[in-house]
């Protein structure tokens, strides 16, 4: 395949000279140059594949997941991030294998083709009938995260029990922390933050910043104490121990809190999602009446076939 430089359509920049011009051409291209890329590759693949059922996984859970069962080098990790984007470009790693949280997405109402799109798109709503399985628990429960990209993994872990997931790719917003504050003094139940993040002196500090504003927010609206309640889901110390995930030293640069940093860091996508599956599946039935949420499963399937069923003879009138 011929190699080919490229100018930029916007900024006129000439870039690169040793590549094919189209994504897959240079992919391949890369592919066939770097033994290390094809190397990290061949592991990804099948650390993407064992973990078909948590898809999207972020490239650090995957790098983690390589790392532990081939001890692949941390050192390697560019090589990994270069295989991933290669592969996805290539067709060799499918697009929804991967979380990507850089791009925010706000998308336009869409429109119908006219009345029979309209009333169609009703009948495929209609079979996706939901009840609100909250109704009744004795606690709403709300996993905010540190990291963006593990966002969707987790809210699939626990989407029969219509837990809502955040995430602000690190520190929290003051305003989404004064709407969560807001959501939780309408509420006839204490509200329950359960918190996903590093083990490190961001990760940490995150979920300080975290409970001190809505502490004040809880008293500045009038509620009572305790009508915000946290706990920490992942990645603890103990959790670390148990998985032996991977240590590393804290960034000296990063003095957050007014404690100096003692011991090693850990990172909360190091944890197999299957592990970390397991820990929150456990916290979130400290809080969730299991009982109550079959009741409105069954309740929920008996109305869905009947809204079906009425929708479907309004679409055929129509």
């Amino acid at each position: 395949m011929k190699a080919t430089a490229w100018r930029g359509r916007f900024s006129g920049a000439v870039y690169g000279t040793n590549g094919p011009t189209s994504a897959v051409g240079l992919a391949q291209h890369r592919f066939n140059r770097g033994s290390a890329r094809a190397e990290a590759l061949r592991l990804a693949l099948e650390v993407i594949e064992e973990n078909r059922g948590y898809w999207p996984l972020t490239v650090r859970t995957v790098l983690y997941r390589m790392m532990d069962r081939y001890q692949f080098p941390k050192s390697k990790a560019g090589s990994l991030y270069d295989a991933i984007d290669l592969g996805r470009r290539a067709g060799v790693i499918h697009w929804s294998a991967i979380a990507e949280d850089r791009t925010q997405v706000q998308k336009a109402r869409a429109g119908y083709d006219g009345p029979r799109d309209f009333f169609d798109a009703v009948v495929r709503v209609s079979r996706d009938y939901k009840r609100d399985r909250t109704d009744g628990q004795p606690f709403v429960v709300e996993v905010w995260m540190e990291s963006a990209g593990m966002a969707l993994m987790v809210a699939r872990m626990i989407s029969r029990f219509d837990i809502p997931v955040y995430s602000a790719s690190g520190f929290n917003s003051t305003t989404s922390k004064y709407d969560l504050a807001i959501r939780a003094k309408r509420r006839d139940v204490p509200t329950v933050i359960l918190h996903i993040g590093d083990h490190d002196p961001s990760g940490l500090s995150i979920i300080d910043d975290l409970a001190h504003d809505l502490e004040a927010f809880e008293r500045d609206l009038g509620m009572e104490p305790g009508t915000i309640q946290f706990e920490r889901v992942a990645v603890t110390p103990e959790q670390a121990k148990r998985y032996r995930l991977p240590t590393s030293i804290s960034n000296p640069r990063d003095r957050r809190g007014s404690i100096p940093w003692k011991g090693p860091t850990f990172q909360a996508e190091a944890l197999a999602p299957a592990a970390l599956e397991t820990e929150l599946l456990a916290v979130v039935r400290k809080y969730i009446d299991e009982d109550l949420v079959a009741k409105v499963e069954r309740r929920e399937d008996r109305e869905r076939r009947e809204i079906t069923k009425r929708m479907k003879t309004i679409a055929n009138g129509a």
